[in-house]
């Protein structure tokens, strides 16, 4: 039986045995669950732009990415199911020295970033490349999810 149908059963008996208390905190936890469900989606994008020299390692790059505007927006899981975020790389994924550091790069940069990191999971990033002349131009996104508010997404079924 799922959450919404003994919510439901429940507020039925309480109307049938008159318990008006309980009927109202019922309907106060369906509008409290609508409110939640309505939120955006439980994945923050933080992204960035920034230039540097072909050579420089990931640390370097982080730095300089640190010093740029970032910008932040919500999105849905489904948004992750396209490119260029469908093949993000994924800290999960990186294994070795070199991609154990580019990890700790990216999750510096993050904490420059959402002081409050905490609560956050470290889903993966995107690096997008474009080589000039003299220097390489990056825009860089990073995947969170907010796993504090993990039911931020759910949607909350209801039979009232």
């Amino acid at each position: 039986m799922t959450p919404s149908t003994v919510l439901a059963n429940l507020r039925i008996d309480a109307m049938f045995y008159q318990l008006d208390g309980l009927v109202d905190q019922c309907d106060e936890f369906t509008k409290s669950q609508s409110r939640v469900s309505s939120l955006p989606g439980r994945y923050l994008i933080v992204g960035t732009q920034y230039k540097h020299a072909e050579i420089e390692d990931i640390e370097t790059q982080m730095s300089t990415a640190m010093i740029g505007r970032a910008w932040r927006t919500w999105v849905t899981e489904d948004v992750l199911q396209k490119e260029p975020l469908l093949s993000i790389e994924r800290p999960e994924s990186r294994t070795g020295f070199n991609a154990l550091r580019e990890v700790a790069a990216v999750e510096r940069f993050i904490q420059s970033q959402v002081p409050d990191f905490g609560p956050w999971r470290l889903v993966g990033w995107h690096i997008q490349r474009q080589v000039g002349t003299w220097e390489v131009s990056s825009q860089l996104m990073v995947v969170l999810e907010d796993t504090k508010n993990r039911k931020r997404t759910e949607p909350f079924e209801s039979n009232l």
